[in-house]
């Protein structure tokens, strides 16, 4: 089944949003979060659709090949119900990722057989203290301790909980296990009362206490540190995951601001609100570029992919946030409204930041960051078109590696692309040499950090210069697809001004920058209101919704 062909399937099981007698639509969604639950006949839809064969690779007979694919296909869950795609879809995926990266064959084929079962899987690799310790005795581990925000924990058949070995700081000595509910003593586990939660209200996120509890010896997931190697593939999936919602809540202000009078005229014609529409669409389409870069580069650059992730766990979330925040202003006091469209739109600005999080802090990814930051700004190689491109290779998780090459390969996409950018985009290639000063002087700047900074001890200058990081490797992400795909430069002109912005509070004072940002945002206006007429998808695949009903 291709890429398409998933999306497709997915899409004709949800059926129509718009409809009030669609136990799937987004009122029925609504409705259930409302009572603190995912949609019941969701859970049945997506077991129908055989949801969780796409976290088993190809090679244990699942459908996971490439992340790019499981990303667009768990990205149409979330476009219809964020909760239902966390409690359904990313929950497991995490914890499968542990799996297929540490797991012993025995472990990955037992495992593979569950899922493609239908079974439950539940876990996280936020490698943080949760209180869980594991003691040698004889030919078991003992587990006492709790682990305390789990999705789904309670319903799970097995789960992958990380447990400290060694009295030790720091996340090396945490091991991770792969428990199976059946195998452990009744009386030695118990669950504990689910947590009330602002967004993702359908998600049951329990914990789990483990007292005196023996594990069999099998269980631990390769040796110590282990599931950090993992933890890369899930900060790509689950922000390549949230673009579905900003998609969602940008077809909702579209409808919103072109239904809305004001003076006499269509609230979406208005500067200010093609200003804001016209924008969140320019960041949807660069934090889909900048995912699907990351993703590939899992394949084709093991090497640099720690990095890319991390800076996609800390910039993608921030930006979706920020997106969808921006859109609520044009709802005005109808934004407080708990039902109809604009009741699903609070339900999405509430879903859009617990999903932020996600199963780390960003700080987490801003210290991975630090290690890898540029010293020489002319390191880099250009990436090929390829990188930019979803291929059929299928993930080997075995080559993931916490070792970052000396070659960035996204930054010499981005050092390299004025020489490819047309002589007519003036304004493009303008803002691209702009970009590749910014990387020369973080590099200057890198170079004056003291050689214990890049630690748990950073401070503010040290993280600062992560963030700018990351601005560039987002921008670069945008050249190189619009480099690779051709097409109008409207939208990676406006994604990289509003990136900029964000690297220096304002828009670079750069020859005719204004005008053409001010073409580009009526240009993506208009296109915006083109695809919600059509019932396009807003991200970089476009697809046609209509058709997949």
């Amino acid at each position: 089944m291709t890429t398409g062909a998933a999306v497709a399937a997915v899409q004709r099981i949800l059926g129509d949003p718009w409809a009030a007698d669609n136990p799937l639509g987004l009122a029925a969604c609504l409705a259930a979060d409302e009572r603190a639950e995912l949609p019941p006949s969701g859970v049945a839809a997506m077991a129908e659709f055989g949801l969780t064969a796409e976290f088993v690779p190809a090679h244990h007979g699942g459908r996971l090949r490439n992340l790019a694919r499981t990303i667009e296909v768990l990205r149409a869950v979330y476009r219809r119900d964020p909760a239902l795609g966390l409690g359904c879809g990313a929950g497991p995926l995490v914890a499968a990722a542990n799996v297929w990266t540490a797991g012993s064959p025995q472990q990955c084929a037992r495992t593979a057989k569950l899922l493609l079962a239908g079974g439950t899987l539940a876990g996280g690799s936020d490698l943080t203290d949760h209180g869980l310790s594991a003691v040698r005795s004889g030919n078991s581990l003992v587990l006492n301790g709790v682990n305390d925000i789990v999705a789904n924990i309670e319903h799970a058949d097995a789960m992958v909980v990380s447990a400290r070995t060694m009295d030790t700081p720091g996340t090396r000595p945490y091991r991770q296990l792969l428990l199976h509910r059946g195998e452990l003593a009744a009386d030695r586990v118990h669950d504990l009362p689910r947590h009330a939660t602002v967004g993702m209200r359908g998600v049951s996120l329990g914990g789990i206490r483990f007292t005196e509890c023996p594990v069999p010896a099998a269980s631990p997931l390769g040796g110590l540190g282990d599931g950090q190697r993992s933890c890369q593939v899930i900060r790509v999936a689950l922000p390549g995951m949230m673009i579905g919602i900003l998609d969602t809540a940008l077809r909702l202000a579209v409808r919103h601001a072109r239904r809305r009078i004001l003076y006499g005229a269509s609230l979406a014609g208005m500067p200010r609100a093609e200003a804001i529409l016209s924008g969140a669409f320019a960041d949807l389409l660069c934090c889909d570029a900048f995912c699907g870069a990351a993703a590939e580069a899992l394949v084709r650059f093991p090497g640099s992919a720690n990095r890319y992730a991390a800076a996609v766990k800390f910039l993608v979330p921030r930006m979706l946030i920020d997106a969808t925040t921006e859109l609520s202003a044009l709802l005005g006091a109808a934004f407080y409204v708990r039902d109809g469209e604009t009741g699903y739109f609070q339900k999405l600005v509430r879903d859009v930041r617990a999903a932020g999080l996600g199963h780390e802090p960003a700080i987490s990814a801003q210290l991975t960051l630090l290690t890898c930051l540029p010293r020489s700004a002319r390191s880099g190689i250009p990436a090929p078109d390829e990188l930019f491109r979803s291929g059929s290779d299928e993930l080997d998780f075995g080559r993931l590696t916490l070792q970052p090459d000396d070659d960035d390969p996204l930054i010499g996409t981005l050092l390299t692309a004025v020489d490819r950018i047309p002589r007519d985009a003036r304004e493009l290639r303008a803002l691209a040499a702009w970009f590749g000063d910014q990387v020369d002087a973080l590099a200057a700047d890198c170079r004056t950090l003291p050689p214990n900074e890049p630690g748990i001890t950073a401070g503010p200058a040290a993280l600062a210069l992560t963030t700018r990081y990351a601005l560039a490797l987002g921008a670069a992400a945008c050249l190189g697809r619009w480099l690779a795909d051709g097409g109008d430069p409207a939208w990676p002109l406006l994604a990289l001004a509003r990136l900029a912005r964000r690297f220096t509070g304002r828009l670079p004072d750069l020859p005719g920058l204004p005008a053409a940002v001010a073409a580009a945002r009526s240009q993506l206006g208009t296109d915006a209101a083109e695809r919600a007429d059509q019932d396009m998808t807003f991200d970089l695949a476009c697809r046609d919704l209509r058709s997949m009903a």
